[in-house]
């Protein structure tokens, strides 16, 4: 799965915002040192670094300051010890610092839209008319029950069509109630958690180049506002990058579920 920190950086590649992919000749707990990259002094401060090799692999960390002299990223300590000599990393410029790039990441997935979901966490229990929802699920998104017909793995399901929701209570018309012991699956559709540490993934849905791009046009909107719509460069960036995430909306749509009708219950038999 990709992850938070995958979809950062594929995110400021679409930006053109990593000025290196490099090697590192030395480092520590909370430093990387490469002595071939020479940039100005602060160029990098305020980027983001992402170790693509040992220890650290699969993490990102914002830098403090670069220090052109001694060729040095200082970082915070991620607690995983001195960074060894020959590690792989990406550093991205300050332009769009890690915590725009997380921001972007999820203002992209909600704009995007929500995920088809399924809970199987109730069990049925018998003459039983009504359950309390899981959190998360109400009556606005609930959009299918279905009922267990074994209670073995693999668990086969039937479509129950006779039930309503008020406050947030799913209510089963009488004598229409599951039998009891049987798994309840509740196909809801929800924004999914934000993503804040870099090895969350990405919910099952969401295609990564559509979110990448999506992403990016969070980023450039935000620098567009910050520098007062007056750079003609960003807002020809940002009209490519519309046009890439319509192109990967296209391409990879979100999974959408209609809600079941509700229908009267007439009896069994």
């Amino acid at each position: 799965m990709t992850t938070l920190a995958e979809l950062m950086l594929e995110t400021a590649e679409k930006l053109g915002a990593v000025a290196r992919r490099g090697v590192a000749t030395g480092g520590s707990a909370t430093t990387l040192v490469d002595s071939v990259l020479d940039e100005p002094d602060d160029y990098l401060t305020g980027g983001t670094l992402w170790f693509l090799s040992g220890d650290h692999v699969g993490l990102s960390a914002a830098v403090t300051i670069w220090v052109n002299s001694s060729h040095t990223f200082t970082f915070a300590d991620p607690g995983l010890g001195a960074l060894a000599e020959g590690v792989f990393y990406a550093a991205a410029h300050c332009d769009y610092p890690r915590w725009l790039l997380i921001a972007s990441v999820n203002a992209a997935m909600r704009e995007i839209g929500k995920q088809v979901t399924e809970d199987i966490s109730t069990t049925t229990v018998s003459n039983q008319m009504t359950y309390t929802l899981p959190s998360g699920i109400n009556g606005a998104n609930l959009k299918r029950v279905e009922i267990g017909i074994n209670s073995t793995s693999p668990v086969q399901y039937y479509l129950h069509c006779f039930w309503r929701v008020v406050n947030d209570t799913l209510i089963f018309q009488a004598g229409s109630e599951p039998d009891g012991g049987y798994t309840m699956k509740l196909t809801y559709e929800a924004y999914p958690a934000e993503m804040d540490a870099d090895t969350d993934e990405l919910a099952n849905g969401y295609d990564a180049q559509r979110v990448a791009w999506e992403a990016a046009c969070a980023a450039l909107r935000y620098r567009i506002a910050k520098t007062g719509g007056q750079d003609r460069l960003l807002a020809a960036m940002l009209v490519d990058a519309e046009q890439k995430s319509a192109e990967m909306g296209r391409r990879y749509p979100m999974r959408r579920m209609m809600r079941t009708p509700e229908f009267h219950y007439w009896g069994g038999g």
